[in-house]
């Protein structure tokens, strides 16, 4: 039996070379109806602060949402520092400068401390599950940033193909609120 390590390492590797071969075309139509069926949400459209990501090439898209959105909600965008992920307003794209190892552009200001203001936190993955359970780039930023904001609804994101029926789970790994793809919404009933 394989440990949950080694089924994690096969699980990412799938999922990175299922996101590389997603045609952009198809990457930006299931990021549109994501987002979609997200502002149209009643949680979400009364939330006044989300911390969001600034996407990657093989991540579903949030940059013409941020965009939209930070001119009537604080829009928050996580910056590694330290190998952890502290958090700063995005303010607009001018005030955004690339992070020097993986090019991510990210914002300026002033760190944010107030987590408790946070009302979403709009999680990326490689994988989500049926119970709400989430695998990231395995680093575990995310894991230690989410245990700090314990009350806001954590929304996993992701493609389609990124929800599957169960992905492997250790005790650090906090589970989700809700996973959201563009064909599914998955809510955590715990």
């Amino acid at each position: 039996m394989t440990s949950t390590i080694e089924q994690k390492k096969l699980l990412r590797k799938l999922m990175n070379e299922k996101n590389r071969t997603l045609s952009a075309e198809e990457s930006g139509r299931q990021s549109n109806v994501l987002w979609s069926k997200i502002l149209a949400d009643s949680v979400f459209q009364k939330a006044k602060t989300i911390l969001f990501y600034w996407s990657m090439n093989d991540e579903l898209a949030t940059i013409k949402t941020v965009n939209t959105l930070y001119q009537s909600k604080t829009i928050l965008l996580p910056v590694i520092e330290n190998n952890e992920l502290i958090i700063r307003r995005f303010n607009n794209i001018e005030e955004m400068k690339p992070e020097p190892k993986f090019g991510i552009l990210e914002p300026t200001g002033p760190l944010y401390t107030d987590y408790g203001k946070i009302d979403i936190v709009i999680v990326p993955g490689l994988a989500f599950d049926l119970n709400c359970s989430r695998m990231g780039r395995g680093k575990g930023y995310y894991d230690k940033l989410l245990k700090k904001i314990p009350f806001a609804q954590k929304y996993g994101v992701g493609f389609n193909h990124q929800l599957i029926e169960n992905v492997p789970t250790e005790e650090h790994d906090i589970s989700l609120s809700s996973i959201w793809t563009a064909e599914k919404t998955v809510m955590n009933n715990v």
